[in-house]
């Protein structure tokens, strides 16, 4: 699947760091988990519209490999904010 997220957040640190380690045993660069609270939705986030189709496979992914449910709406494209991050950068928020 390639270079996916840099990032996880959820609120809930147990069930990110089993996902952090299916992503990692995949070969997936999953370094860093933060607590958010007060997240509504499942979402994949990434800062360039290049890597719109990487967030894709990576709900793809989730779907199949841990019945995490993530709609087209929640790939969330923040390439007009101006971040700067590197292609195939992206983040997984997981709802409270």
């Amino acid at each position: 699947m390639g270079k996916i997220p840099n990032g996880l957040y959820k609120s809930d640190r147990a069930k990110a760091e089993k996902l952090q380690k299916v992503l990692q045993d995949k070969g997936i660069l999953a370094p860093g988990i933060e607590q958010v609270n007060g997240i509504k939705n499942n979402d994949i986030r990434y800062a360039n519209s290049s890597d719109r189709s990487l967030a894709e496979n990576l709900r793809d992914f989730l779907k199949t490999e841990k019945d995490i449910q993530i709609e087209d709406k929640n790939l969330i494209d923040l390439s007009t904010k101006g971040y700067k991050v590197p292609p195939g950068q992206l983040e997984i928020w997981l709802k409270d």
